[in-house]
């Protein structure tokens, strides 16, 4: 697959369609790549900030890019966001840092020694009573926006979006969907939010004794 960016105006619409479908939102992640890297990241943030439904906002960035864009600043300095920087021992994020403090801006340290290995995304032979202990194990159960789509995690719809996870109606709600009214969306997202397990579980060992803890940043040659 080559690289592609996400359709700003899909975004844009989808964000304010979801905040027509629910209450409250304890937190938003904006994730890259990296977010100031991207010309939309201004955009998104709008639409974010304009809504009193979202109790806090947060920016995840590897520290290495610093910008000079007095009006992101000036967004940035909002209250509610949070920029929140993955750090690595071998990367230098202190000009960040200093931009930072230096305007105000809350942020957070994130000190990153391992990640988790979910596995390659293929289909594995799970029970049903394996399906729903993966997935009321899993901490990472977050709700991950896509093409329009509101998925449970970022696997599911990552994976649904390239085609390596079998497309399952039930498994995400389409808020571009002209054919469903606010409502209707509103009783999909209820009932995707009671789930007991996903598809994508059957490509992922996170939460299972598979998992185990990978070092940062560490390459393998086959």
């Amino acid at each position: 697959k080559c690289r592609k960016d996400f359709d700003i105006n899909i975004l844009i619409r989808s964000i304010k369609m979801y905040l027509k479908c629910i209450e409250r939102i304890v937190y938003v992640r904006v994730l890259g790549g990296e977010p100031f890297l991207s010309d939309n990241l201004k955009p998104v943030l709008l639409q974010l900030i304009k809504s009193d439904k979202i109790q806090r906002i947060e920016i995840v960035t590897n520290g290495t890019v610093v910008f000079n864009d007095s009006k992101l600043i000036k967004m940035l300095k909002n209250r509610r966001i949070v920029v929140c920087i993955s750090k690595y021992s071998f990367v230098d994020s202190s000009k960040l840092i200093r931009l930072l403090k230096d305007n105000n801006i809350k942020y957070r340290i994130d000190n990153m020694k391992y990640w988790m290995d979910y596995g390659e995304p293929i289909k594995r032979d799970k029970d049903e009573k394996e399906l729903k202990r993966q997935f009321f194990k899993c901490s990472h159960i977050c709700n991950s926006l896509v093409n329009g789509q509101v998925h449970l995690c970022p696997r599911s719809s990552h994976g649904t979006d390239l085609g390596i996870i079998k497309d399952n109606k039930d498994d995400y709600v389409d808020l571009l969907d002209n054919n469903k009214s606010i409502q209707d969306k509103r009783d999909r997202l209820n009932k995707l939010f009671r789930k007991k397990y996903i598809e994508a579980c059957r490509y992922c060992i996170y939460a299972t004794k598979k998992s185990a803890k990978i070092p940062v940043a560490e390459q393998m040659e086959k």
